[in-house]
């Protein structure tokens, strides 16, 4: 086998990827090498940002040997321990409100159901949030002013779903709402933000144009 093929392998998405799932599937305590390794330069131009993949997306991985510690066991027989480095990810976004103001300096709790975890702390002078994640959480739920908002990591709907396209406005600050299943009011008024925002026909509605922009600025 080539010594290329040895040092690296090609991870194809699926549905619900996102790098930090990939470092910790293939051993990596931190997925930004991964990301910004010269092999994934037409990954990173197709993906600015790089937790948002689509299936079919490829990515180079470095293959790391896994430690192994010799020790004894029981019958004086050889037993090796792997050891699994914990990565840990970050979650970064800016909070809006139905007017397009940046919620600034606000007390937030993040949750983290799967760790039985929280983290306080305050938006920044433009809303924005930055938390490092602990290993392994798929879901976030976010207290600010008695509102409750929650994300799933890693996976969207279809962009031209409701669902979908809400989940892109919202990761782009343009809707502060929980995900519904039909659409409403304030997913209109997000709407008509994002293309005034873009020069696109204020209409509120989710047409061809909104949805190839929503797609371009949002990576996917």
């Amino acid at each position: 086998m080539p010594d290329s093929e040895e040092r690296h392998k090609l991870h194809v998405c699926r549905d619900g990827d996102w790098m930090g799932r990939i470092a910790r599937d293939f051993n990596h305590a931190d997925p930004a090498p991964i990301y910004d390794h010269d092999k994934n330069s037409y990954l990173r131009e197709k993906r600015p940002e790089r937790n948002l993949l689509a299936r079919g997306d490829e990515v180079w991985v470095p293959v790391l040997p896994v430690p192994e510690f010799p020790t004894r066991g029981k019958n004086g027989g050889a037993v090796s321990i792997s050891v699994t480095r914990a990565v840990r990810e970050r979650i970064t976004t800016r909070l809006k409100n139905t007017e397009g103001e940046s919620l600034t300096n606000l007390d937030y709790t993040l949750r983290h159901p799967e760790q039985d975890e929280e983290v306080s702390a305050s938006t920044g002078g433009e809303g924005q949030v930055d938390q490092e994640l602990p290993p392994g959480v798929e879901s976030l739920s976010m207290e600010l002013e008695e509102k409750v908002m929650t994300w799933n990591m890693g996976y969207m709907d279809p962009p031209r779903t409701v669902s979908g396209y809400a989940y892109r406005l919202k990761n782009l600050g343009y809707f502060n709402h929980d995900i519904p299943e039909k659409k409403n009011m304030e997913l209109y008024r997000a709407l008509r933000r994002f293309q005034e925002d873009n020069d696109l026909s204020p209409t509120g509605n989710a047409d061809t144009p909104t949805i190839n922009k929503l797609i371009e600025l949002h990576g996917c």
